[in-house]
């Protein structure tokens, strides 16, 4: 009754503010989804340098002697590598934006397309068996009634035939992980995971599907509770990546 419910509501609010005609992204012309220019310029972006381990995106146009980042080779991490389809800027992080809190749920998988191209071919990615969306709190998914991640990753295990694994809980709710530095993200986020089936992700290979990678906080802290369950190797994708500083 509770999802019945939830489904006539969702349905009424897009009635009653229905998507935009036109590109999702830009508003321009009277196709649905991404128009083709904002397609190519996503494209365009799609494929940037970035660290081999975390998929943070080099700086443009500074010549790098390493594959991964600083941080990535002073540290170890509980997670093999992450990917990521573009750097969070321009039309990545308005993409996320819209999808996030506009409610603009067809972005998806146009979204999940591009993460998908970026890991199809890459020999770490070929023996996924489970794939994790990073979940958001109860109080933030009845406030926004979806989590983009869960969206992009159903998409991402259409396309690639894998199994989509919600494994995951929030257990609490924490502070917008927005404006906090990286020691302070680390310390929002600890013990907020619950594994709830174990069994699903134990001797496999996980891929954790999210919208953004910033500092690494959440797949850190979602691949050690993973790992401390069983899961033998931990992978990430997102959409989105943060630039690294010169």
């Amino acid at each position: 009754m509770a999802k019945l419910w939830s489904g006539l509501l969702s349905g009424l609010l897009d009635l009653i503010f229905p998507y935009p005609a036109g590109c999702q992204l830009c508003g321009r012309g009277r196709q649905k989804g991404i128009c083709d220019e904002c397609w190519a310029a996503l494209r365009c972006n799609n494929g940037e340098r970035a660290c081999a381990r975390c998929g943070r995106f080099f700086p443009r146009g500074i010549p790098y002697a390493y594959q991964r980042c600083l941080q990535c080779r002073r540290q170890g991490a509980p997670f093999l590598a992450c990917r990521a389809a573009g750097p969070y800027e321009g039309l990545f992080k308005e993409a996320v934006y819209k999808l996030k809190y506009q409610r603009r749920r067809s972005l998806a998988s146009p979204m999940a397309r591009l993460m998908w191209s970026v890991v199809k071919d890459d020999p770490l990615f070929q023996d996924i068996a489970a794939v994790v969306p990073v979940p958001i709190s109860p109080g933030r998914l009845r406030e926004r009634r979806f989590n983009q991640a869960g969206d992009l990753a159903r998409e991402i295990c259409n396309l690639a035939g894998w199994t989509y694994a919600p494994v995951v809980i929030k257990n609490r709710d924490t502070r917008p992980q927005t404006g906090l530095t990286r020691a302070e993200r680390a310390d929002n986020l600890r013990g907020a995971f619950t594994v709830t089936h174990p069994r699903k992700i134990r001797q496999k290979t996980v891929l954790v599907v999210d919208d953004v990678y910033t500092t690494g906080s959440t797949l850190k802290e979602m691949a050690g509770v993973l790992r401390s369950q069983g899961a033998e190797k931990i992978l990430g994708l997102t959409f989105a990546a943060g630039r690294l500083e010169t």
